[in-house]
């Protein structure tokens, strides 16, 4: 391995550095990290800073939803494979956006859905032994059902407040009660349609607590509202499932992809860290970094072909302090995927892997 330094015009930084990602194999060292380089830390943009924001983001949406969709799909046999042509960022984002939209109104609808199937639950273990016991009168079209939950230690009490509704609509309030446990009564009073008005006056100025149906079912017969509500909750159940469906299909459709654009994005954010590793003076960069001795000419080609003289790379000695930090390169001639301390995949298909004091691996990811 041999120390280069690379200086260029300033207005150049940003496409040096992708030009070092794509050439592959040259690991760029921090500024600071080098004891006879006194030059002061590269002045980070705000749109650099932006756009390494950006992206940390879009990575944690896709870490989400690869997170989610791993959870329905089987593990995949085979790493993920980059696309021979990475995709934009702002393609990736506005795909990942349209995932996210999609995946949190499922999420949200099933858990709307569970939540109502838990309440009517309970209205269903009630009406089930309120149906029993009321009388056939209570299925006439033209009467309505008042239903109320008593202590049992309140049951005088109430059955004397009947009479009392008895006596307000002349006889026409029927009163059936349901022991639903031992401290517990339904009690059920069945009248006509046209004395709702007397009879939701009287519950409420004597503070009777009802038992309230969904307001779709609070006019319906017990046995009616039982069966619309099983109704709904065989609806509920098919939903749920038509719901897990989906995303199931989203996970096969998009998972790879998913892990794909998260490769590509990580390798955009190592370009952007690279920034932070940097040197300045008034007018140029300074970059520090290690590359292999025989792709020392294949480097100053490269940047001459792209930048002519404004850019040039020079071979520094290693001071003593940094003898023990070589960094050691070793070939992969089989394409290996590695795995590196930027914490993702580094494709070295005939090329190089670079262990050591690792600041910024720059390496070609789309091989």
């Amino acid at each position: 391995m041999v120390r280069v330094q690379v200086v260029g015009l300033k207005p150049h930084a940003e496409k040096v550095i992708s030009s070092l990602h794509r050439f592959g194999g040259m690991q760029i060292d921090d500024i600071q990290d080098n004891p006879d380089v006194t030059v002061p830390a590269f002045t980070v943009s705000e749109k650099v800073r932006a756009r390494h924001e950006e992206i940390s983001l879009l990575i944690a949406s896709i870490n989400g939803l690869a997170d989610l969709f791993g959870s329905l799909q089987k593990p995949a046999k085979d790493q993920p494979k980059q696309p021979a042509v990475p995709p934009k960022v702002e393609y990736i984002h506005k795909q990942v956006s349209d995932l996210v939209e999609q995946v949190q109104y499922l999420n949200n609808r099933n858990k709307a859905l569970q939540d109502e199937l838990v309440s009517l639950s309970r209205y269903i273990s009630l009406l089930k032994a309120i149906s029993d016991a009321v009388p056939e009168t209570s299925v006439r079209s033209g009467n309505a059902a008042l239903r109320a939950l008593v202590p049992a230690a309140q049951m005088h009490h109430m059955q004397l407040l009947a009479q009392q509704l008895k006596m307000i609509t002349r006889g026409k309030f029927e009163l059936v009660t349901v022991k639903i446990s031992e401290s517990v009564f339904a009690m059920v009073g069945i009248f006509p349609l046209e004395l709702t008005d007397q009879v939701e006056t009287f519950i409420r100025n004597e503070n009777i607590t009802q038992l309230v149906l969904p307001e779709e079912y609070t006019y319906l017969q017990t046995g009616e509202a039982l069966r619309h509500i099983q109704k709904k909750v065989d609806h509920n159940h098919q939903e749920l499932d038509e719901n897990d469906a989906r995303l199931k299909r989203l996970a096969k459709t998009w998972l790879a992809r998913l892990r794909n654009w998260r490769m590509v994005c990580e390798d955009l954010l190592d370009e952007l860290d690279a920034f932070g590793k940097l040197g300045e003076t008034e007018y140029t960069f300074v970059l520090m970094g290690w590359v292999p001795v025989e792709q020392l000419d294949s480097l100053r080609q490269m940047l001459e072909s792209r930048f002519k003289d404004e850019v040039t790379v020079h071979v520094l000695d290693v001071p003593a302090q940094m003898q023990g930090n070589i960094p050691v390169a070793t070939r992969n001639p089989a394409g290996l995927l590695f795995r590196g301390q930027l914490s993702h995949y580094i494709s070295c298909t005939g090329g190089v892997e670079i262990h050591g004091n690792v600041g910024v691996l720059l390496h070609e990811p789309f091989l």
